[in-house]
């Protein structure tokens, strides 16, 4: 992640949304967890809050095409300043919740 921003030359403390493949593992939900933590986490002001979403919570895997889905779900985000709740979002998997800095799983509705 930091390459990629780093080579298009964006700042990482500017993003606000982060859309996550959300596998839905033990291992691999706490593993993408700890690189947006790692790449997009600390501490700032609340209107630096940063939001975490996963389209596929509301339409559910889509195997070869989840990727797109998630591309999708950030341009309508990023389209219409508003995030679409995790559905059925209740609480952060422990292993997940020791990583997220101050990422927000996000269980109701955003405007950006």
């Amino acid at each position: 992640l930091r390459n990629t921003y780093g080579k298009a030359g964006l700042d990482t403390s500017l993003t606000r949304y982060r859309e996550a493949h959300g596998t839905e593992t033990v291992i691999g939900d706490p593993l993408e967890a700890s690189a947006i933590s790692n790449v997009f986490g600390g501490k700032g002001k609340l209107e630096d809050t940063k939001f975490v979403g996963a389209v596929k919570s509301n339409i559910r895997h889509l195997e070869h095409a989840s990727g797109i889905a998630g591309i999708i779900n950030t341009v309508l985000v990023l389209e219409r300043a508003i995030i679409p709740p995790n559905a059925n979002f209740q609480e952060l998997n422990a292993r997940v919740q020791s990583v997220v800095c101050d990422n927000i799983m996000v269980s109701a509705f955003v405007n950006l």
